[in-house]
């Protein structure tokens, strides 16, 4: 309060004042110790606060600005690349599938087959699997396995794909099968195999006629080696054949097994080379002197 509004108050409020109050005034207001009064600069103010706002919170843009991104990239990626993926697995044993398409698979036990909803003519193999493709003039049929791959219109064939190599088998009609433009033209009882460290490809005509004995289930041994036989039953029920005797080997087998497990197959096989079997979950030790 300045000493002009006192003597205003003094005036108005006291009508019996005279000057000879003044100075009591006076003395009371330095009694007072009344600071004089202050005058703010708010512009002033106001710019000295606005830089330290910006320095204290830049971390609250930048988190803004990443949350918007995050979510922009969500929503693209959720519109144009997810895609619905169909898996088909065989878990414990041999499985056939049909294909909205109208094809037919038959997936070997471990094996596994994907493909996008809505285009089953193109999948992807892990493992083995045998394709009976229906036929299309216009659409091809693609099975990729990583790095190879086998284009048809309509046949039958055998794919067998591993981290070392993938094979190629056909029963009917021709596929063409490579790694990108480096391919060949497979027909009817040829096979080809491609050597993933190498990247060679060999071909062959009239394979072993065991090639589809997984699929089949059905082996035909004609004057075949023992090893050969123990090779082949080995590849099919994945299981390790220990041929003790060496010479047992070279014995020759001839028979037909179908539809048969494979302790069936070899009891009947040691009975007809006097061998020994014994077992041990899935390790089958064969001894004797065979024939």
């Amino acid at each position: 309060m300045s000493k002009s509004l006192l003597e205003t108050y003094n005036k108005l409020h006291y009508d019996n004042s005279t000057s000879e109050s003044i100075p009591e005034m006076e003395e009371l207001y330095d009694l007072l110790d009344v600071q004089p009064d202050l005058i703010v600069d708010v512009d002033n103010a106001w710019n000295s606060i606005k830089p330290v706002s910006r320095q204290r919170f830049p971390w609250m843009k930048l988190a803004a600005s990443v949350a918007l991104i995050a979510t922009i990239g969500l929503y693209i990626f959720t519109q144009y690349y997810q895609k619905d993926v169909i898996q088909l697995t065989a878990y414990d044993g041999i499985t056939e599938y049909s294909l909205p398409d109208g094809s037919n698979i038959t997936l070997n036990s471990g094996s596994k087959l994907t493909y996008e909803k809505g285009n089953p003519r193109a999948v992807t193999l892990f493992g083995k699997g045998f394709f009976s493709v229906k036929k299309s003039q216009t659409e091809k049929f693609i099975v990729s396995t990583g790095e190879a791959s086998v284009e048809v219109l309509g046949t039958e064939f055998e794919i067998n794909a591993n981290p070392k190599k993938v094979s190629v088998f056909v029963t009917s009609g021709s596929v063409s099968f490579g790694i990108d433009s480096d391919r060949v033209v497979l027909e009817s009882n040829m096979k080809a195999v491609i050597d993933l460290k190498s990247n060679t490809l060999v071909t062959e005509k009239n394979p072993d006629k065991n090639q589809l004995s997984w699929y089949s289930k059905r082996f035909e041994f004609d004057d075949h080696n023992m090893s050969r036989v123990v090779e082949t039953l080995e590849n099919h029920f994945e299981v390790v054949i220990d041929l003790k005797n060496q010479e047992a080997g070279r014995c020759k087998i001839t028979g037909t097994f179908s539809d048969e497990n494979i302790l069936d197959i070899l009891n009947s096989i040691c009975s007809l080379l006097d061998l020994k079997l014994q077992q041990k979950d899935n390790r089958f030790v064969l001894k004797g002197k065979g024939c």
